[in-house]
């Protein structure tokens, strides 16, 4: 999904009024918690520990749920770390793919820059930047894609879209 397709530009008060009201109707991480009781996701616990680096990298706290199931998990470590028959217990507590970052390098390196445009454009509006074609283009060069796919990705993220499982 891309973003508003008119390009006009919005006062410091409409952006904050906007940004307030897409806050306000939308928790980032309803999407995510979504994928995390789903029971198709092959790995829900992907779902939780994106959750639990989002919050890391903002630096806002986890939601409950969030919480509840790291907790769990932990647990779940705990009681697998001993046991002879599993070699992963981190993989098997966390429900994660055994084999990411192993087999898709790619779609690794996808979500990272997925990651550091979302980071661009935050740092970038934060510091009074609007957003505009402009700025994605500028995002898209930080990381090495284009300005359209930039603007893509970050719509995605925002609007809570983006879900590695399935890729």
């Amino acid at each position: 999904m891309d973003g508003p397709e008119d390009d006009r530009e919005f006062s410091e008060e409409e952006l904050q009024r906007l940004y307030d009201a897409h806050t306000a109707a939308r928790n980032p991480f309803d999407e995510l918690h979504r994928q995390y009781n789903d029971v198709a996701n092959p790995y829900p616990g992907e779902s939780l520990l994106l959750v639990i680096s989002m919050c890391a990298r903002w630096g806002v706290p986890l939601p409950a749920w969030a919480a509840q199931a790291f907790l769990e998990s932990y647990q779940n470590y705990l009681d697998l770390s001993g046991a002879a028959d599993c070699a992963t217990p981190l993989v098997a507590a966390f429900r994660t793919d055994p084999k990411a970052g192993t087999h898709r390098p790619q779609k690794k390196r996808k979500h990272i820059q997925k990651f550091r445009v979302l980071d661009h454009v935050r740092e970038r509006i934060a510091d009074g930047a609007v957003i505009d074609q402009a700025l994605f283009d500028e995002a898209g060069t930080a990381v090495g894609v284009s300005g359209s796919v930039a603007k893509r990705w970050y719509y995605e993220l925002i609007n809570g879209s983006y879900c590695r499982w399935v890729e």
